[in-house]
């Protein structure tokens, strides 16, 4: 009998049962190959089974590596918005708290405080209002909003982000219409051109329009976090508050 005991045979006399004998597989063949050689006895397949394309961790890296360094930009730019805004409501408050020193206890001031300081809180308040865009708290009321489906959250969604835009055009539209009169107009204390004041117009508009049209576009290819549609500090608060009540009851309870 000649049979060789290297795998599984069956053995029936001086010969062996073919239908039950398949080969050695050949040294580093994986058990893929293995399996496709067992299918018909002798007769073993040259080509592996197909495998799902694995896209490896460098190509993955390399992919992400672009979009978090658009986001490392995005946010050092806000940050430094951030400190130009804390050093022009530090320069604001001293010009301000200094001119009543002045006053009360000298009988002086400093003529241009005023008007640079008002000037300082314009632009505070609009850049200011960007920022707040961006971060998602500005005021809002989202007492039917949260009673929405996920659907009509976000179709209320792209009408509000279209009516800030709108509504950005309109601002930036005015301002470009009164660039010319606020340019010629100087001030009456400092002599600077109003459209110092009023150009301000020009990088809210941008600012919140380029936010909403961003909104816009990560909506459209659904890239966007349901939280995010209608972020608000309310919103947390409910959440919370609803996460906590159970939690509440559950120990209230006998």
């Amino acid at each position: 009998m000649d049979c060789i005991r290297t795998r599984p045979t069956v053995c029936t006399g001086d010969r062996f049962d073919e239908r039950n004998a398949f080969p050695i597989p050949a040294p580093g063949v994986g058990p893929e190959l293995q399996e496709a050689q067992v299918g018909d006895g002798h007769e073993a397949m040259s080509t592996p089974a197909r495998q799902p394309v694995r896209q490896s961790p460098a190509l993955q890296a390399g992919a992400v590596a672009p979009l978090r360094a658009r986001l490392f930009g995005a946010n050092l730019f806000f940050r430094a918005i951030d400190g130009l805004l804390a050093a022009m409501l530090v320069v604001m408050l001293v010009m301000v708290l200094g001119n009543v020193i002045l006053r009360y206890g000298f009988g002086t001031g400093i003529t241009v405080s005023e008007e640079l300081s008002r000037t300082m809180f314009v632009w505070i308040t609009f850049v200011g209002a960007v920022v707040a865009t961006r971060e998602g708290t500005h005021l809002s009321v989202d007492s039917l909003v949260v009673h929405l489906p996920h659907r009509a959250k976000v179709v209320c969604a792209v009408l509000s982000e279209l009516i800030v835009v709108a509504c950005c055009v309109l601002i930036f539209w005015g301002t470009w219409r009164q660039h010319e009169v606020n340019a010629t107009t100087a001030s009456l204390l400092t002599g600077m051109p109003l459209i110092w004041i009023f150009g301000v117009g020009y990088v809210v508009s941008l600012g919140i329009g380029g936010l909403g049209v961003h909104k816009l576009w990560r909506i459209a290819t659904g890239t966007i976090a349901a939280n995010e549609l209608f972020p608000s500090p309310s919103t947390e608060t409910s959440t919370q508050t609803s996460t906590a009540a159970p939690a509440k009851g559950e120990g209230a309870a006998p």
